[in-house]
């Protein structure tokens, strides 16, 4: 699969993850115990995988942008 298309799938996931991580610790009363640990937790840890995905097929961009190497 083509990174841009990996993108145009990932993209939008993490979006809704970043949403329900704000949404679950805002409304966290809302919830049961259990529950929030699932959506919470679970919600973070996949949040985190899916940033280093996001990261790695984004690495060229951020070595351009974020690394740059000064060669006076």
């Amino acid at each position: 699969m083509k990174r841009k298309t990996q993108l145009k799938f990932l993209n939008p996931v993490l979006a809704l993850i970043v949403i329900i991580q704000y949404l679950t610790g805002l409304f966290h009363d809302q919830f049961d115990h259990e529950t929030f640990e699932i959506l919470h937790l679970g919600g973070a840890i996949l949040l985190a995988v899916i940033i280093m995905i996001h990261l790695f097929l984004n690495w060229n961009w951020v070595q351009v942008n974020f690394l740059k190497t000064d060669k006076h």
